[in-house]
């Protein structure tokens, strides 16, 4: 296969025939996507409103299940290490 100039090259590719039907595919494909996108760009305020919505509700439900427990004291702590650590189990007798 031969090298060809960009001249040459150039020429070939102004001699092809572009297919009618080929065309009006590329064309109608395109056209759809530009309406697929304004579509879609119409759009993004439903989901930004809902995403919002979602959180004041889950913020506004955090704080209604805060609100209906309640008030607990704190008296201080109370550990029996005795429970917390079995220092029986570290004690080896030895012969």
């Amino acid at each position: 296969m031969r090298k060809l100039s960009v001249e040459e090259f150039i020429h070939q590719e102004i001699s092809v025939k572009p297919s009618v039907s080929l065309t009006e595919r590329i064309m109608a494909d395109v056209l759809d996507t530009e309406n697929h996108i304004c579509t879609r760009n119409k759009m993004w305020w439903i989901q930004a409103t809902a995403i919002a919505a979602s959180v004041v509700i889950t913020v506004m439900l955090g704080i209604q299940i805060g609100k209906s427990y309640p008030k607990a004291t704190f008296d201080g702590w109370n550990i029996n290490d005795a429970q917390i650590e079995n220092l029986a189990l570290y004690e080896v007798e030895h012969e």
